[in-house]
């Protein structure tokens, strides 16, 4: 069995239009990542990651860095089990509803007056993300067609299932991003 390196994808861009973008420091943090495992002579005989924004631009920022380096990177594989769960596009839906709540009258007004990149603000509003992914995982919040937590937690185990087979043979294989690898069992 392969030698098996998890790696979360660079920081998103957490309260934008797109939060699927990384940040400026997102794109820092892969090509840094790369240069770490370049720098300590890793080879990776594959590479697997989602099929999202985060884990494309994660994963070309490692690939930059090992080209730069000049050492080979394997093309990644895409696999949709890599995902992560849909809270956050579920949370930004239901965030009007929330901070409409009466416990959430001084995060609201601090919004209106300090905006979103206010310090507090962020705290409150994380705080709130963290709520409403609570309440997603207990099924108390979605709308019909929303991946549920259990069918997020299947989907999962069915991509490391898929994938085990593949990693047999090999000795060191990469994947971005393990936010939803903490399911398999």
């Amino acid at each position: 069995m392969a030698t098996i390196y998890l790696i979360r994808h660079g920081q998103a861009s957490f309260m934008e239009a797109n939060y699927d973008v990384l940040s400026e420091r997102g794109h820092q943090q892969a090509l840094h990542l790369g240069n770490y495992l370049a720098a300590r002579g890793l080879h990776f005989e594959a590479t697997y990651r989602g099929t999202l924004q985060r884990h494309e631009a994660t994963c070309a920022g490692v690939a930059q860095a090992y080209s730069q380096a000049q050492k080979s990177f394997p093309e990644a594989q895409v696999h949709a089990g890599l995902n992560e769960h849909q809270a956050a596009e579920i949370h930004y839906r239901h965030l009007p509803q929330l901070l409409a709540r009466p416990e959430n009258q001084a995060l609201r007004q601090a919004l209106e007056v300090h905006g979103r990149q206010n310090p507090e603000v962020k705290k409150g509003l994380l705080r709130l993300f963290f709520q409403s992914t609570r309440l997603w995982a207990l099924g108390q919040m979605g709308e019909p067609g929303d991946e549920t937590f259990a069918e997020f937690k299947a989907r999962v185990q069915t991509g490391w299932q898929a994938l085990q087979a593949p990693l047999e043979n090999l000795e060191n294989v990469l994947i971005i991003p393990p936010g939803a690898l903490s399911l398999f069992g």
